[in-house]
């Protein structure tokens, strides 16, 4: 899925005046935040973090629970760097 969300940012990375660097899939420097690291000339960059479930399947408050802490734990040790 990760792939599909990244590669919209790889054509966007295309059009130089989108100032995209590099696109990082499955990014280990921002764990819990890593599906997709855009980064962008001015030095910013950006962070999707991909979630699916099959049909069938369902996702629980409890799994958007833990899924919020750990992208507020991931944010906050992105941020400090």
């Amino acid at each position: 899925m990760s792939g599909a969300v990244g590669q919209y940012y790889v054509i966007d990375m295309l059009n130089t005046d989108n100032g995209i660097e590099s696109v990082l899939l499955q990014a280990t420097e921002a764990q819990g935040l890593d599906d997709v690291v855009t980064v962008y000339s001015d030095g910013t960059s950006e962070y999707v973090q991909v979630k699916h479930t099959r049909a069938e399947d369902t996702i629980t408050f409890g799994n958007m629970l833990s899924l919020l802490k750990s992208m507020s734990k991931a944010w906050a040790a992105q941020k400090s760097k």
